[in-house]
């Protein structure tokens, strides 16, 4: 096996990567935008695809696992 491999993980545009949250979480209330935001501030991986930008889903939910977000005390 070639240890130079790339794991692209799975990658979605906004409006897929909001499908596979909804798949999950039918009552999410992650917008379009909030991913938008995460990833303009590099809080989430994307890549760009010509003029698409690409979400790794892993990011988002790594992101969420680890309890980011704005905490609300």
């Amino acid at each position: 096996m070639n240890n130079n491999s790339i794991n692209f993980g799975k990658l979605r545009t906004v409006t897929k990567a909001i499908e596979e949250i909804k798949k999950i979480d039918p009552n999410s209330a992650i917008t379009k935008n909030y991913l938008r935001n995460l990833a303009l501030n590099g809080q989430i991986r994307t890549f760009m695809a010509s003029s698409r930008r690409l979400y790794d889903m892993d990011s988002i939910f790594s992101f969420f696992n680890a309890g980011g977000g704005d905490n609300v005390a």
